[in-house]
């Protein structure tokens, strides 16, 4: 029991173009960034797991210094490394076809000679 799907009121006007763009590569930044924080941290768990307890500084502290400068070095390494990508990938620009597709509802004109009621109250007594 399959329903038909409703067939549109509005009748729709397709217009299509061709156009050249230009099309390269690029890495995102955001993502480089965001694994470069993650692996900060990771190695700022690690280090602070892997040497012997400090009487003056507990863990937690130890963790968070390491965190702050690790995930600050982790950003910049990775942030420079997608630079770097983008300037060697993003050299190469392809230049291909592509078709713009626009589609308008197709508005039907009114009918110009129906009567039209008067709107206003002028001239008429209203208390």
């Amino acid at each position: 029991m399959t329903e038909s799907p409703e067939p549109q009121s509005d009748p729709l006007q397709e217009e299509r173009t061709r156009t050249t763009v230009r099309v390269r590569r690029s890495p995102k930044y955001f993502t480089f960034i965001v694994i470069g924080g993650a692996l900060g941290i990771l190695t700022a768990m690690i280090l602070t797991f892997s040497f012997p307890k400090n009487e003056d500084f507990s863990q937690g502290q130890i963790f968070g210094f390491l965190a702050l400068v690790c995930v600050v070095v982790g950003i910049a390494i990775f942030g420079s490394l997608a630079i770097l990508l983008d300037r060697l990938v993003g050299r190469k620009e392809h230049v291909i076809d592509a078709d713009k597709l626009y589609v308008h509802p197709v508005e039907e004109p009114q009918d110009l000679h129906e009567p039209v009621a008067p709107t206003t109250t002028e001239g008429t007594d209203q208390k």
